[in-house]
């Protein structure tokens, strides 16, 4: 007791996905990926993606 293990999260949401279908182009989703890589660190824990 007495210990608080603190924890950080990182929410990242891709807007440019349609409501039905695919994107035309997958330049803007590589792109997020990339961003969403540059931005998590090596030790950090793995990337959780929800639809």
């Amino acid at each position: 007791k007495g210990y608080h293990e603190i924890r950080e999260l990182r929410l990242f949401h891709f807007t440019s996905w349609p409501d039905h279908g695919v994107p035309c182009y997958a330049t803007g989703l590589l792109g997020f990926v990339r961003q969403v890589k540059f931005l998590n660190p090596l030790e950090a824990g793995p990337i959780v993606v929800h639809c």
